[in-house]
């Protein structure tokens, strides 16, 4: 005789059950039920307590789970709250059988729903299953690892097979959850998950194809700056060591490439970034000119230099040497045996000839600085000529001489010395300008120049200073802006030393910064000008829109569905296409030849449209077993 579980029970019926149609069974099931205690047929609940009944059970794993959750909760409190409850309604025998009617309410419950309010009930579970899934599209596998930004087969199958195993778990999870079949569960998941991942590459590639031209383009520069090493700070820090001139394209070789891939597509773009980096270009020597300028002076005629450093010395030492020349020097034992010297009584007469010429006169027996001053001057005269002669000895003496007179002189009038101080003379100037043209020969070492300005007198070190800035404006030529020629210069041999030695280096190093970022945006130049469609830059080929029409097949064939489906887009639509991808070139120019650095933040290719769709296949799938 066949047995029946009905509420829970085991019921005997007569063999002739078997032999009943299906309506006359579920009539005698009913009425046996209801001679039990139980109902003869669950209550629909409303709309809105079904909707949301349906929406709930429909969710992935928990879903399953809810309606045991609450006959355990029923059966539970059945023992303190059955008098509360008609007979009919109360659950009765052991605590397995009063669980079982408790589920078998709850279950019946949905299942009288969905036979009243069929399309209610199968769209509130879809909305929940997909709703329940899609917190959790960004967290899975391919969001924790950045499987989304990877590109081709590697990409697409990595994609495909996380979201595959992603939908696996919890296909198989949500079947037993409902005590369907576990292999079945997991095997709806696994399709559900692949294809949501092929699908939203598709997806993804039409939201990035109809994005604004402005935000393809940020995307697409802060994507190379990335490659770079590039932050916010450091592209702030690098643009400031570049100076005013300086752009995001001189910071790092990506970002070079782009700025090749820009001007190597005709159109606006190109237009736009050569037009940057070549005025730019015409413009290097008077920014060379300027930083030259700033840390060494204007450039003047060396003449005049001259001219005008003696007239001011001359100026400054009249007032010392006139109250110098009214002193009387004491005649010493030492000072009239210096005099009484042979070459010392010439030049005594030499020096009173001068004198008289000049309108004055001085007593041999009683020198007065006027008067050793005098003879100092025809000193110097004779030690020239001896010099121009190849006299050496007669020089060196005479030389020798000299510096003993001045010595008596300085000691008895500290106001002589002090006034030689001031005025050190025309021809240590002038000597002192030909010594720092002569500084950038490589016969001239930084310790010699060390050397020649360590105790040069602030007037000689003036004019050794005009010397060397000649010499720097004599490179770059009269036209005044001949970068590499200044370039160059600092190039060869210890020059960049020479200049820290006659400057300082702080000084040096502003000034040869200057000409380091010259030569920085001169190679900036070079990659925009010598590039072609055939040697961009890989990264920047994939990811700068170029005129060239995208391969459909080759693209699926690599697994490549986003570039596939943006290749369809092309097809269709090449005018449209053209016209966007013309007006992202001109944004990327406009951004590469910009110093703006806000946007320079980590990029990542998004993979919500990927996950969203996977999260959504893998959670209706659960709705197809077995419900």
């Amino acid at each position: 005789m066949p047995t029946l579980t009905i509420n829970g029970r085991s019921v005997t019926v007569d063999d002739s059950f078997l032999h009943l149609s299906p309506e006359q069974q579920d009539a005698t099931v009913d009425e046996i039920a209801h001679s039990m205690g139980g109902q003869e047929q669950q209550e629909a609940p409303g709309i809105a307590n079904g909707t949301t009944r349906a929406a709930a059970t429909g969710m992935p794993v928990v879903g399953g789970l809810l309606n045991r959750g609450d006959a355990l909760i029923d059966a539970t409190a059945s023992y303190a709250l059955n008098p509360l409850f008609s007979e009919k309604n109360q659950l009765r025998g052991g605590f397995g059988d009063r669980y079982q009617q408790a589920l078998d309410v709850q279950n019946g419950m949905d299942r009288q729903f969905a036979q009243d309010h069929p399309i209610a009930n199968t769209a509130a579970q879809v909305a929940g299953a997909v709703g329940s899934s899609i917190p959790f599209a960004g967290v899975g596998l391919v969001g924790r690892t950045g499987l989304g930004a990877a590109r081709g087969v590697v990409g697409a199958l990595a994609r495909a097979g996380a979201t595959a195993g992603e939908g696996a778990a919890v296909g198989g999870a949500d079947a037993w959850a409902r005590g369907d079949n576990i292999g079945t569960g997991a095997a709806l998941g696994t399709v559900g998950g692949a294809a949501g991942s092929a699908i939203g590459d598709g997806l993804g590639a039409a939201i990035r194809a109809f994005r604004p031209a402005s935000s393809r383009a940020r995307e697409i520069v802060a994507q190379l700056a990335e490659h770079d090493g590039i932050t916010p700070q450091s592209a702030t820090d690098a643009l400031t060591s570049l100076g005013d001139a300086g752009m995001l394209a001189d910071l790092g070789s990506n970002l070079q490439q782009g700025t090749r891939a820009v001007a190597s597509a005709p159109g606006s773009g190109q237009r736009l970034i050569l037009d940057a980096l070549m005025g730019r270009a015409e413009s290097a020597g008077a920014r060379i000119t300027r930083a030259t300028d700033r840390e060494m002076g204007p450039r003047t005629n060396v003449l005049d230099t001259a001219d005008s450093i003696a007239r001011d010395r001359a100026a400054a030492a009249r007032p010392l040497y006139k109250q110098a020349y009214a002193a009387n020097v004491p005649m010493t034992d030492d000072l009239q045996s210096l005099l009484s010297r042979p070459s010392m009584e010439t030049a005594l007469r030499n020096a009173q000839r001068l004198a008289a010429d000049s309108g004055e006169a001085f007593d041999q027996s009683a020198p007065t600085v006027m008067g050793l001053d005098y003879t100092k001057r025809a000193l110097d005269d004779a030690i020239s000529s001896h010099i121009r002669a190849g006299n050496n000895n007669e020089a060196r003496i005479l030389m020798q001489n000299r510096e003993a007179l001045l010595g008596h002189m300085d000691d008895a009038v500290p106001a002589y010395a002090e006034a030689r101080r001031v005025f050190s003379g025309y021809s240590g100037i002038a000597n002192a300008l030909q010594d720092g043209q002569s500084v950038f020969k490589s016969t001239i070492s930084p310790d010699m120049i060390r050397r020649q300005v360590a105790n040069m007198p602030e007037d000689q070190l003036a004019a050794y200073m005009e010397g060397a800035r000649q010499q720097i404006a004599n490179t770059m030529g009269t036209a005044r802006n001949d970068a590499n020629a200044a370039r160059a210069m600092f190039d060869k041999g210890n020059n960049r030393e020479k200049l820290a030695a006659i400057m300082g280096d702080e000084p040096a190093s502003r000034m040869l910064g200057s000409i380091d970022s010259e030569r920085q945006f001169s190679r900036t130049l070079d990659q925009a000008q010598g590039g072609s469609r055939t040697d961009r830059n890989i990264l920047a080929q994939q990811i700068v829109p170029g005129s060239a029409n995208i391969p459909v097949l080759r693209s699926l064939l690599n697994m490549r569905f986003g570039d596939a489906a943006e290749g369809v887009l092309q097809g269709v639509g090449r005018p449209i296409v053209e016209r966007r991808n013309d007006a992202t070139r001109r944004e990327i120019a406009a951004l590469l030849s910009s110093r703006d650095t806000s946007f320079l933040v980590p990029t990542r290719t998004s993979i919500l449209p990927q996950r969203l769709i996977a999260a959504s296949l893998i959670g209706t799938s659960t709705q197809a077993n077995g419900r």
